[in-house]
């Protein structure tokens, strides 16, 4: 299949989707074995928390050349929205903060028998907006960045595998990471840790907790996720985070 038709794919997959996408909430899922036809991994990724903060995202990662199972040139399409509640440190006014973006990115992915590895470049497009004014976050108004990822997938073993994602942007210097490990307790399915930072200019986040990964239902993967969180504005809470990804 040319490469003209492929983006043509990718678009009527998104626009399927919504606006939401990947972006820096990126669940970092696990890459799965896919039939050699599959072209296309679409991922989408719901997170809350208990401090009134949600975000859902999707990406379609393509092959440029041939298919996802073999080593290649890849691009991705990103999207974003959501919201963040914290409090105006001296008025105490809870500010919801909107956000809507999106991205275009281009890289190459290493696939090996147990491990994949990829690195990605491209541009971050982001719009922000607050319920009330407040002088103290700059992060508002629509910006455009370069963004940079970096993510892999290792079966160390038959039981045990680990997963990393991380991205930065030049936008409001915004970063993610997200690494996780897990045991097999079924199939293909695995159970463990996970640990993610995420920050900007603005606000700074760190979050410990379980993840369960690998769940299959027909082409369909999911993921849960749960554990502690602690913000520089919303101070401690929990969150959770149900991921899936379908190949095409």
């Amino acid at each position: 299949m040319k490469l003209a038709s492929r983006l043509a794919v990718i678009a009527l997959l998104m626009s399927g989707i919504g606006s939401a996408s990947a972006a820096d909430w990126y669940t970092g899922s696990a890459v799965v074995e896919t039939p050699e036809s599959w072209i296309v991994d679409v991922d989408t990724s719901v997170s809350v928390t208990s401090k009134d903060t949600v975000f859902a995202g999707a990406s379609a990662t393509f092959a440029a050349v041939d298919n996802l199972r073999v080593s290649g040139w890849r691009g991705r399409i990103e999207g974003l929205v959501g919201r963040y509640t914290y409090e105006q440190h001296l008025t105490k006014q809870s500010i919801k903060s909107q956000q809507e973006g999106g991205g275009l990115m281009a890289g190459y992915e290493w696939v090996g028998r147990d491990t994949t590895a990829a690195i990605w470049a491209g541009i971050d497009i982001k719009n922000t907006t607050l319920s009330s004014p407040d002088p103290d976050n700059t992060v508002i108004g629509t910006g455009v960045g370069a963004k940079f990822a970096a993510q892999f997938y290792s079966k160390l073993s038959d039981g045990f595998m680990t997963s990393g994602y991380g991205s930065y942007s030049t936008l409001h210097n915004a970063y993610y990471a997200r690494l996780k490990a897990g045991w097999a307790v079924a199939q293909e399915v695995y159970l463990g840790p996970e640990f993610t930072i995420l920050g900007d200019d603005f606000y700074r986040q760190y979050r410990v907790g379980i993840h369960l990964t690998g769940v299959r239902l027909g082409r369909l993967q999911l993921g849960v996720s749960g554990g502690f969180f602690n913000d520089n504005h919303q101070g401690n809470g929990g969150y959770g985070i149900v991921d899936a990804r379908m190949g095409f």
